[in-house]
């Protein structure tokens, strides 16, 4: 990105995001685009988690009921039952 650290940390912060914040969105919108698309329904959950950048899985199913408002594996099944 060409930039240091501090400038980077505070762009961020004039947008009122944490760096933190974004990287966690990140892996958790590839997550749910892993689920829902139908190149990966062979792929087990914890592969996804793995993929994704989480080292573990429960707090992938936390932070993923959170952000989403169900778990990883009902979300596969809605998206399933299309």
């Amino acid at each position: 990105m060409k930039c240091s650290r501090t400038v980077l940390y505070r762009a961020f912060a004039k947008q009122g995001e944490s760096v933190s914040a974004f990287i966690w969105q990140a892996r958790l919108a590839h997550a749910r685009q892993m689920l829902n698309a139908g190149c990966y329904r062979h792929l087990p959950i914890n592969e996804i988690v793995v993929r994704s950048g989480f080292a573990d899985h429960s707090t992938f199913d936390r932070m993923f009921k959170r952000a989403f408002g169900m778990k990883p594996g009902e979300m596969r099944l809605h998206y399933r039952a299309r």
